[in-house]
């Protein structure tokens, strides 16, 4: 608007000429405006940074039980394991059982067919009837603990049952618990990078805006100085501090990278819930040392940064798929490999425990997370930096 100001004075000169004082008070006038529009868009961008901040606060709190759960079906899953295998040899045993426990019935059901009594009848030798009397006497106890061992197994195996469909039923619980968390993860995902778009929109108008406005101060400056020649008032108004020294009072806050990096480290270790299978150092499929770690997930697991950074890297990468790059001081950088989506950006600063990403959700999919640290671009364990990130409060 200043601009436009400053070219009516220069369009009809003879009206400045007339009446300076009233024309450098319309310019002043477009300039304060100038300066309101700033001021609004500055205190636009400030909201949106703060609204963001909030935003990756709750995105924190809700990764993180969401690997809550996560961690609870990984441990329900293991002891449905054993429960299945415990019920698989109770379920031998009790067919051995039944198969010994038959031959013993049918031996005593030949017996039967001859009582105490009458063995003294059959034609055999005293000795052999005393015999047959004895195994007889024996082989009742042994029926009977049998028949005992068999309800036992019977129970147990019963138990068993019950307690992996108890297994499946939590999992299932846990599962549904699971999808509900990150639905609402999808959501605040969704209004970040909104919102992010949103405060990078505001910045740069912000910062065009500064730029125009320093280059109009500089413009009325001139205009001042030329007016001031022509009278005694104007030489006054020149005096007064040049709008250009006052760009200061409306500088932008500081940048939405400022402000977020400041929060204490809240969060961090391990970026994703599951087994390291592959080990930094370990030989690969090709004879070569591995430069980082893999490590195995459940289906659809939330990938989350391990402690505050920068991306540098978001996107494809040939052999790896999905990459994402997290800087730290420019001395680390934390390579994540093989996420089946990215939710974040290049340019975005992410706090500790915050979800950047998920594994592919597909059933028996390949779901493997490729982990490579890398200082001063020489990789080196990934591990112990890890662990070291682990969840602390600093005042």
């Amino acid at each position: 608007m200043t601009v436009i100001a400053a070219s009516a004075v220069a369009a009809n000169p003879a009206a400045f000429a007339a009446d300076p004082g009233r024309s450098l008070e319309n310019v002043e006038q477009s300039l304060d405006q100038v300066r309101q529009q700033e001021r609004d868009l500055t205190r636009r961008a400030i909201e949106a940074e703060t609204d963001l901040k909030k935003l990756q606060r709750r995105s924190i709190a809700i990764a993180a039980r969401t690997q809550e759960h996560e961690l609870t079906i990984l441990k329900l899953e293991d002891r449905l394991l054993v429960l299945e295998a415990d019920r698989k040899k109770a379920v031998a045993t009790l067919k051995s059982r039944r198969k010994q426990l038959s031959g013993m019935l049918a031996a005593l059901q030949r017996i039967a067919m001859h009582p105490p009594v009458a063995l003294i009848a059959l034609p055999m030798e005293p000795v052999d009837t005393v015999r047959s009397a004895l195994l007889l006497r024996r082989t009742v106890p042994a029926v009977d603990a049998a028949g005992k061992a068999l309800r036992d197994d019977l129970k147990g195996l019963a138990e068993l049952t019950g307690a992996v469909t108890a297994a499946r039923d939590k999992i299932s619980t846990e599962f549904t618990a699971l999808t509900g968390q990150q639905e609402d993860l999808r959501f605040l995902v969704t209004r970040k990078a909104a919102l992010a778009q949103k405060v990078r929109t505001e910045q740069s108008k912000a910062r065009i805006r500064a730029a125009q406005l320093g280059r109009e101060a500089r413009d009325l400056k001139d205009l001042v100085a030329r007016l001031a020649k022509q009278s005694k008032r104007r030489k006054q108004a020149a005096k007064r501090p040049a709008p250009a020294d006052k760009a200061n009072d409306m500088r932008i806050s500081p940048s939405a990278t400022e402000l977020i990096v400041r929060p204490a480290l809240v969060s961090g270790g391990m970026p994703v819930l599951g087994r390291v299978f592959r080990r930094f150092g370990e030989p690969s499929k090709t004879g070569k040392n591995t430069r980082g770690i893999s490590i195995r997930t459940r289906p659809g697991s939330t990938v989350v940064a391990p402690r505050n950074g920068r991306i540098v890297f978001a996107g494809p990468f040939r052999g790896l798929g999905n990459l994402l790059i997290i800087e730290y001081q420019a001395k680390y950088h934390l390579l994540l490999a093989g996420l089946a989506r990215i939710d974040t950006d290049v340019g975005e600063t992410v706090l500790a425990g915050e979800p950047v990403g998920m594994m592919t959700a597909s059933q028996g999919a390949k779901s493997d997370l490729y982990v490579e640290l890398r200082r001063n671009g020489q990789p080196i364990n990934p591990l112990p930096w890890l662990a070291a990130g682990k969840p602390k409060v600093n005042g």
